[in-house]
């Protein structure tokens, strides 16, 4: 929990449902709207997914606070992507595709916990000693 400036759970768990409604919403999506191999709906999914939300709460931090704006765009996406499901004619059990894929998850969950780990020591919130340094005019 070293990316949030309080250790409350709570703060972890909101940021999950939020990054999971964008996720989910961009897989189902991808996975139902366009033609795409097997092999590349799980990495297309996930950043279109993340591509849509940046895009969207940008767009929406105009008219709304912050994290309204977040929240907002996280569910229009999940909301796009339930509606594309739906409207499909393909049944959204589980397929042996998504079973096959599991393996790609298990995997970019594991480079992406060593990516964090790696990248413990570089602090965000740090500014406030290199910046000045940068910014001094000579």
């Amino acid at each position: 929990m070293y990316w949030f400036r309080t250790n409350n759970l709570v703060d972890l768990m909101l940021y999950i449902l939020l990054s999971g409604g964008w996720a989910l919403g961009g897989l189902l999506l991808f996975r139902y709207a366009f033609r795409l191999h097997r092999t590349e709906r799980i990495a297309t999914g996930l950043a279109a997914g993340l591509v849509l939300f940046i895009g969207i709460s940008n767009l929406l931090a105009q008219l709304l606070p912050l994290t309204a704006a977040f929240w907002v765009a996280s569910s229009l996406i999940l909301l796009a992507g339930i509606l594309a499901a739906w409207r499909s004619k393909e049944h959204l059990g589980l397929s042996g595709s998504l079973l096959r894929s599991i393996p790609l998850l298990i995997g970019l969950a594991a480079i992406t916990g060593l990516f964090a780990l790696i990248l413990r020591g570089e602090s965000i919130f740090d500014e406030y000693q290199h910046l000045p340094l940068i910014s001094i005019d000579p």
